[in-house]
């Protein structure tokens, strides 16, 4: 457990609990003994969870939002909870240049509804919001504080920060409390990872267990935070349950930066896949491709002691033990 922390328990509403890190803290949530409940879209679009069987079911209320009745599930989901973790959202950088209309809807208009029921709900939540280390754009020094100055090169990052002045809008009029995560580049065992344009890391793991080469654009020299997903549980529990963590701002990663080219090395060798192949930017990538990105760490760190456990190649190694049906494959030589 990070830092070595024991976290409450608390009841708490999971939107987005099909997703990478909703999964994950479901998980941890039901391990810690609470109650959860869970807004989704329809079950059918996702693969299933481990907690969709018995026994962890039993302790799992379900909130099924579709296109036409989400403002009533948003009303009856908040009644189960004070404590929210909001993960909703969908179309990441490049895609989401390519659709901004549907970005918008997806990232930004959907949780001005979601918010707004919480207000009508009159039980002021505390909501944890999964901002990205986008909303900075391209970084002026390393690493990056929550003060740097904000500068988003793609439509995905302009609706998370968008998305973090309505949860300080919100909470100004006393309708809510917030805290803002700002998360960096994680990784961890993720079923849906076929599904998505997004997540470098759990990307170059699957294609390098598939025996694939794997591609970077430019020289891969860029520095990335990477947190492994347990670590990242840890830091979003601390935000739902301490008290100096009410209408904050933080970092969430590591501190630590790391080459792209360094970590697809070392994934290369212990998955014992061929080489890594270097390709020309293409434009589309290299619109939203915001350079070197190291977070400053030190406020999470005072306000709520939140120190990861794992280095990048422990957390490659959990990875690896953990995905379904996995068996741990001969590193490289090469």
């Amino acid at each position: 457990m990070a830092g070595g922390h024991q976290q409450n328990a608390p009841n708490a509403l999971v939107w987005g609990a099909y997703g990478f890190m909703g999964r994950h803290l479901v998980g941890r949530l039901l391990e810690l003994g609470s109650t959860v409940s869970i807004l989704t879209r329809p079950r059918s679009r996702y693969k299933p969870a481990p907690w969709d069987s018995p026994p962890l079911s039993e302790r799992v209320l379900r909130f099924e939002a579709g296109e036409r009745d989400y403002q009533t599930v948003f009303r009856r989901a908040l009644e189960t909870a004070g404590l929210v973790f909001n993960f909703a959202g969908s179309i990441a950088a490049v895609r989401s240049n390519q659709q901004p209309p549907a970005s918008t809807d997806q990232n930004a208009r959907i949780q001005v509804e979601f918010l707004r029921a919480c207000a009508e709900s009159g039980r002021c939540p505390h909501v944890v919001f999964a901002s990205s280390r986008l909303v900075y754009g391209q970084a002026r020094k390393l690493p990056v504080a929550e003060d740097h100055p904000l500068g988003p090169r793609s439509f995905y990052a302009a609706n998370k920060l968008c998305c973090e002045g309505y949860h300080q809008a919100f909470a100004a009029s006393n309708a809510i409390t917030f805290t803002i995560c700002r998360i960096s580049n994680a990784f961890g065992p993720d079923p849906e990872f076929a599904r998505k344009d997004h997540g470098v890391i759990n990307s170059f793991i699957e294609k390098a267990l598939a025996g694939q080469p794997l591609r970077l654009f430019g020289d891969g020299r860029q520095l990335r935070d990477y947190i492994f997903v347990d670590d990242l549980v840890e830091a979003l529990l601390l935000c739902g349950n301490h008290s100096a963590a009410r209408n904050e701002i933080f970092n969430v990663g590591c501190g630590e930066g790391i080459r792209l080219c360094d970590a697809a090395e070392e994934i290369r060798r212990a998955c014992g896949s061929p080489g890594t192949e270097f390709l020309p930017w293409p434009s589309r990538f290299s619109q939203v491709e915001t350079g070197s990105y190291v977070c400053e760490v030190s406020k999470i760190r005072s306000q709520l002691a939140f120190s990861p456990v794992h280095s990048f190649s422990s957390g490659l190694a959990q990875y690896l033990r953990r995905r379904p049906g996995a068996s741990i494959p001969k590193p490289s030589r090469g």
